[in-house]
């Protein structure tokens, strides 16, 4: 399973780094006039992983986080360059045009096998690339999130990993696709054909229609390089966590399996761009993620049982500890019930209960440790002024040079055995004594 995830993570951010790259090449191309070339694509993926690795080699808390800081406020502020530039009102009745089509339509598409029509070369374009792809992502995002929410619960894990981020896909697709369509329905047919012909084109082709376009091609496309390495510095750290033997839950792989790894990834991307492009990047991707596929019931598995076996524990923690008659039911009334549960022992209650049950228990004890040759002292504690009923034990069996801890309640009693004489068992001990 560990192998499965680790090949599907490594091919998964290498394909989104070689798209991405891509992209990131004309925007370039834009700005500065380089040309696009692989030598160009050599010097992005190069610079990705030499932020990617000082970042994941400075820990979650450190370059992770201010990079992912700083990437959401980038990507909120296009999305609302866009809205404020454009027809707002139109994106807006969009909007809320979209998320109704999605309610709506939810089931039925995901139910729509085209079994009567099927548009082969669109679904292995589109639908098995992009399911796969996710497919791909899912062992190392899924790690990750758990790496940075533990102590959360599980509606705050679902808040902040389902519908934050779905709400925040639902407004950059809506407001970018939808200002799209607007140009086109109002006469931007050359911008249409563009994006279909040269799809990494599309999206500066866009911001080229609104006022400050070097400002927001430049936005863009730093925002482009820190989709990516924030991508790539999480899959390596739980890449190196996955080929690691962690010392405990709260600790990461070393830095230098880290490092490899974010090397890996953009010799990777590198090595395909070369042989074959973008479909080389698909083609893998699919490839890939066709066997993880199958992990993901095992993991579903996983989560249902873990999930169940802390339900127990907590049913376990709130269950009555009163004996109760398997087999029977209980007849009282919900009040005797309650009544039963909220009647505490007052202090002669407790009194009396140490005296008759609790003490002779602890003698009983005691008396087996002094045959098996222990000094034990047992004293009953009376209560004092802001204290409690108690009993004090103390037990020492000796052993020559060492010192003997015992716990009981909240006293920790060091003992030290100090003999003048054998000391045997199954007799009374003489010619030693225990300092407590």
């Amino acid at each position: 399973m560990d192998i499965a995830a680790v090949i599907g993570t490594i091919f998964g951010i290498a394909t989104t780094l070689g798209i991405g790259v891509v992209q990131l090449n004309y925007g370039l191309s834009v700005l500065f006039d380089i040309p696009d070339s692989m030598a160009a694509k050599a010097a992005l993926i190069a610079l990705s992983v030499i932020i990617a690795t000082i970042s994941v080699t400075s820990g979650v808390d450190k370059g992770i986080r201010v990079l992912s800081e700083l990437n959401v406020a980038l990507a909120l502020g296009l999305i609302l360059f866009v809205l404020f530039m454009g027809d707002t009102s139109f994106l807006l009745n969009a909007l809320v045009l979209n998320v109704g089509d999605y309610v709506n339509r939810f089931m039925g598409m995901t139910l729509n096998s085209f079994a009567f029509d099927r548009p082969v070369e669109w679904m292995n374009n589109w639908t098995l690339f992009f399911w796969a792809w996710w497919v791909a992502w899912s062992p190392f995002v899924g790690l990750f999130l758990a790496r940075i929410s533990r102590g959360r619960t599980i509606r705050q894990f679902v808040l902040g990993t389902l519908i934050i981020p779905f709400t925040f896909t639902l407004l950059w697709l809506s407001v970018f696709g939808n200002s799209a369509l607007y140009e086109i329905i109002h006469g931007g047919a050359a911008f249409a054909e563009e994006a279909m012909v040269h799809p990494e084109r599309g999206f500066y082709s866009l911001l080229a229609q609104y006022p400050a376009f070097t400002f927001s091609a430049s936005v863009a496309t730093i925002t482009g390089l820190l989709f990516y390495v924030t991508s790539a510095d999480s899959g390596a750290l739980v890449l190196g966590n996955f080929t690691s033997q962690l010392k405990d839950i709260n600790s990461d792989a070393p830095g230098w399996l880290r490092v490899f790894w974010s090397v890996a990834i953009g010799l990777l991307t590198l090595g395909m761009l070369m042989t074959n492009g973008i479909s080389a990047l698909q083609n893998t991707t699919v490839i890939m993620g066709l066997p993880f596929s199958f992990v993901i019931f095992f993991v579903m598995a996983g989560l249902y049982k873990s999930l169940k076996v802390e339900d127990y524990r907590r049913e376990s923690a709130n269950r009555d500890t009163a004996p109760r008659p398997l087999g029977l039911q209980d007849r009282l009334s919900w009040k005797k019930r309650l009544s039963r549960l909220m009647n505490y022992p007052g202090t002669r209650y407790t009194k009396q209960m140490m005296e008759t049950v609790c003490y002779p228990a602890m003698e009983e004890v005691a008396q087996e440790l002094r045959l098996r040759g222990a000094y034990v002292e047992l004293k009953s504690l009376p209560p004092e002024e802001g204290q409690q009923l108690g009993i004090w034990i103390c037990w020492c069996i000796w052993a020559k040079n060492k010192t003997l801890s015992i716990r009981f309640g909240r006293s920790n009693i060091r003992c030290r055995a100090l003999p003048t004489a054998h000391v045997a068992v199954n007799r009374p001990t003489t010619g030693w004594k225990p300092s407590c």
